[in-house]
């Protein structure tokens, strides 16, 4: 799941973002509370204390868990706690927040209740050790994140278990030697792994969808702000969307984020990717264009 003229438009998880040294007030500088969009606006909620946390509660229309939230602050701004996911009462998602960021070890399942993956954050940015799963419990990929950017020697199987890609990474981030192979063992020179997600007509149709279905913000529109968000999400191998979450900077806009994360997830099913020729949960960047010319 964390994995052309599209590749200027998609652009993959692994993509470098510059992560220098940070103070305390930019990492924290933006709390991830609740909003209702247009998933949630349909589920029921419920809120209660458990452990010094006040945890919100959503349920689906035939009163089965869907998500649990927990936050710091009972105005429900701040994230903090244990994060759960459900879809058809299994788990789909799960992991810790503190301070509104991604923290810790999270795990991801596919719908058959096998570990798609186990990765490690550290306020929101891949940093630790990495594994991602078939849906068969084969091994896919394992390496060492550091700062969003993969460092060391990372390993790529195929769902039968043999050895597709080593490669060995530098500080930056770059491929410094790789050895390659097909599904019969034969050695290549390089091997194309993924193939992106796309949105079902291409760039064109999702820059029409999102002029069409944008919501511009009061405040930014009242305030001339205009910027570009990138947005993180995952395809899964349904084509549906999960995980979708604002790639901030300084000069971020909540606003605009929401409204951005809002527009991925309201843009239906999507032509989901391939790994190694096998349809998989894979993880896209896409930015969303706010100008007023929208």
């Amino acid at each position: 799941m964390k994995k052309h003229s599209l590749i200027l438009f998609f652009l993959l998880i692994t993509t470098t973002f510059a992560v220098a040294q940070q103070d305390t007030t930019t990492i924290f500088q933006r709390p991830r509370g609740y909003h209702i969009d247009p998933l949630r606006s349909e589920w029921n909620r419920k809120i209660s204390q458990q452990n010094g946390l006040w945890v919100l509660s959503l349920y689906g229309k035939r009163n089965e868990l869907r998500e649990k939230i927990s936050f710091e602050d009972k105005n429900l701004e701040i994230r903090k706690g244990p994060y759960v996911f459900y879809e058809d009462g299994n788990v789909l998602e799960e992991g810790e927040y503190d301070k509104g960021y991604k923290v810790g070890e999270w795990n991801y399942y596919y719908s058959n209740k096998q570990l798609a993956e186990k990765v490690v954050y550290s306020w929101d940015k891949l940093n630790g050790l990495f594994k991602s799963y078939w849906d068969n419990g084969q091994l896919k990929s394992d390496g060492v994140y550091l700062s969003e950017k993969k460092i060391g020697i990372w390993r790529t199987f195929y769902k039968n278990g043999s050895l597709a890609i080593k490669e060995n990474h530098n500080e930056q981030g770059e491929v410094t030697a790789g050895i390659y192979f097909d599904k019969d063992k034969k050695a290549l020179t390089h091997l194309s792994a993924i193939e992106l997600p796309n949105y079902p007509g291409g760039v064109a149709a999702f820059e029409a969808y999102v002029k069409k279905a944008m919501r511009y913000p009061t405040y930014a529109l009242r305030n001339k702000i205009k910027r570009t968000v990138l947005v993180s999400f995952v395809v899964n191998q349904d084509g549906k969307i999960e995980d979708v979450v604002a790639l901030s900077n300084r000069n971020s806009s909540i606003d605009l984020d929401n409204e951005a994360i809002r527009l991925v997830k309201a843009s239906g099913k999507w032509i989901p990717g391939k790994e190694l020729g096998e349809i998989a949960n894979l993880r896209s960047v896409i930015p969303i264009k706010f100008s007023f010319d929208n």
